[in-house]
């Protein structure tokens, strides 16, 4: 019963709250016990993950479904690169999550810039991964990044019209000698949304969080929105702007919204910008119930010795 009191009083405040202002009727609730991480796209990921096979990848029904040019594709691939080949599509996009050799590298070593040779492996192998010529086209540049062993990752994240996927796009490997290494990252095939324009604004979305913790207080919006994500900010350190959140139902426009709701609780979370359903819920504060080692180095990195932190309570 309390719940129902709770949610009627929600919806009757985001009525009356003003266009740049929230009103909570004062802080209340608790996030001394931080709530589990949650993913409503986990319920489209397999129990166990599928072993390595060069078998041919069986279909797929519903909207991830991939066409039979591109299984034919992978099958072939697969083939192609040996009985240690990884051929791994993702449960909700359809697309490739992993391709690798367990015995070696996809190609043979080759010269100039290493990021271009990743960009060519993936135009080349486009129709394997689930990829259109114009999915090619939602494929936007990130720095690379150069691991202390010297193998590059090139990154591309994905975006329409100015939005970006929330966590989807590629990243390709490629060694010292101009070998690459793997593929991953399941990019989103035809990426697109109805409309970029929300029926929740950011102040509805930091409110179906709050709702969603049991932590509440007052809000108001210092900056924004502003750009294509409409990129805004709360008095109190808090944050929202639109992505584009891909599911087995396809991609939908999604508030994430940044929201410290305690010392121990800053939370990630996606709402449905349409509906104010939580999506996605992550608690960005890591906890170790017992004493934990930091170490300051790292492979490649100069030696140093453990420093012991104090043990963290939830």
């Amino acid at each position: 019963m309390q719940r129902a009191v709770l949610v009627i009083t929600a919806a009757v405040l985001l009525v009356v709250a003003p266009a740049t202002a929230l009103a909570r009727g004062g802080e209340h609730g608790s996030a001394r016990v931080p709530k589990p991480y949650f993913d409503v796209r986990d319920a489209a990921a397999p129990a166990v993950a599928p072993a390595p096979s060069r078998a041919a990848p069986r279909a797929q029904s519903g909207p991830s479904a991939p066409s039979r040019a591109t299984l034919d594709a992978r099958r072939d691939l697969g083939r192609g690169l040996g009985a240690q080949a990884v051929v791994q599509a993702d449960p909700v996009t359809g697309t490739l999550r992993s391709l690798q050799r367990l015995d070696g590298a996809l190609t043979g070593p080759g010269g100039g810039d290493r990021v271009q040779r990743a960009w060519a492996y993936v135009r080349d192998h486009a129709t394997a991964i689930g990829l259109s010529r114009d999915d090619l086209g939602t494929l936007v540049a990130d720095p690379p990044r150069v691991a202390p062993s010297g193998f590059v990752v090139a990154r591309w994240h994905q975006e329409a019209g100015g939005i970006p996927a929330f966590d989807n796009g590629l990243q390709v490997a490629v060694d010292r000698d101009g070998r690459v290494l793997s593929v991953g990252g399941a990019p989103i095939a035809d990426l697109s949304v109805a409309s970029t324009d929300p029926r929740l604004g950011p102040l509805d979305a930091l409110a179906a969080v709050m709702d969603d913790l049991g932590v509440h207080r007052t809000a108001s919006i210092v900056s924004g929105p502003a750009g294509a994500e409409q990129v805004t900010r709360f008095d109190r350190g808090d944050s929202a702007r639109l992505v584009l959140f891909g599911d087995a139902g396809g991609a939908r426009l999604a508030w994430r919204v940044q929201y410290h709701a305690g010392p121990q609780a800053v939370y990630d979370e996606i709402v449905d910008a349409q509906r104010g359903r939580v999506l996605r819920r992550a608690n960005l504060v890591w906890f170790a119930a017992d004493d934990a080692s930091v170490f300051s180095s790292w492979p490649g990195g100069s030696p140093a010795g453990p420093t012991t932190m104090p043990p963290t309570r939830r």
